[in-house]
């Protein structure tokens, strides 16, 4: 297997620039012992262009935020690369791109010879816009032979970002065995979390406002299928709620996932009872001037 090499110069400079030692065994460590690193004025620029086009794409492919962030610093040594900086490549995508491409030395490694020298052409984007949606693009759909091959990094099966980066070395994205680490470490040093989607397990029923698509991800309804419909005024039970930064949400439901926007919540308040009033009387005591109650059992003849 050919792949291209992960633990390039650019990557050395980011893992040395993590200020504080992390692990990834995040179940033994208390949240208050993770030690933020602080950002360079370099760091913090990248992460000032990089942040909306990563949740950009986030909101359309169903992906953690953080994890392409990491991706992108970890590939492009925080858009210093000459890939980022030439052609706006932050991902380290080959090919050509609207027909564009930026020629350059690359490391490759193969499991009979180890890690060699070429030339290849990569993607040429015109900003870090297209970069990111591409990168998002990959991760949604895959290969042609395996449209699902990176299923476990897509924010509906990952219950972490930890388990999503799992789910990109499982999927053949990257054949270093400490990928994933190297991704969480930079996560979790720079906080990246804090830009990812919001997921809330909170069980609840909801009613459709009009008919609407059911889909089979939290994702653009172009880059995921139609799997079924609600009709308008529809009950379903939702079981899991995902908000992106870009206000979009989508809930859970039996049959898949549905834009949250086509649908209200099903409870109905009851009017207020007075508890000192008997079965089938209503009062008025919103006058001043006199209390009546009315029998409302009675029938007009």
């Amino acid at each position: 297997m050919r792949t291209k090499k992960f633990a390039g110069l650019a990557t050395a400079a980011v893992l040395a620039s993590v200020a504080v030692p992390v692990t990834n065994n995040l179940a033994n460590v208390h949240p208050t012992d993770v030690v933020e690193a602080a950002l360079t004025s370099q760091q913090q620029a990248f992460l000032n262009v990089a942040v909306p086009n990563a949740e950009a794409a986030s909101a359309k492919y169903g992906t953690y935020t953080s994890v392409m962030l990491a991706q992108a610093i970890l590939e492009s040594g925080w858009g210093a690369s000459g890939l980022a900086t030439e052609a706006n490549n932050l991902f380290g995508m080959k090919g050509s791109y609207n027909g564009q491409s930026y020629t350059v030395g690359t490391s490759e490694w193969s499991s009979s010879t180890g890690y060699y020298n070429i030339t290849a052409a990569f993607r040429k984007y015109p900003s870090w816009a297209e970069s990111f949606q591409d990168n998002g693009n990959k991760l949604r759909t895959g290969t042609s032979d395996n449209p699902s091959r990176y299923k476990m990094a897509w924010i509906e099966n990952a219950s972490s970002y930890q388990v999503a980066t799992q789910g990109l070395k499982d999927g053949g994205y990257a054949t270093s065995p400490t990928y994933p680490q190297s991704l969480n470490n930079v996560i979790s040093s720079y906080n990246l979390t804090q830009y990812d989607p919001t997921v809330d397990t909170t069980a609840k029923t909801l009613k459709a406002t009009s008919a609407t698509s059911v889909y089979s991800g939290p994702a653009d309804p172009s880059v995921v299928s139609t799997t079924g419909s609600i009709a308008a005024g529809q009950t379903v039970n939702v079981d899991k709620t995902i908000t992106y930064k870009n206000g979009t949400s989508y809930v859970h439901t039996s049959n898949g996932w549905v834009n949250a926007s086509a649908l209200t919540s099903s409870s109905s308040q009851a009017p207020a009872v007075n508890a000192n009033e008997k079965p089938g009387t209503s009062t008025n005591s919103g006058s001043p001037v006199a209390k009546v109650t009315y029998n409302t059992n009675c029938s007009l003849g």
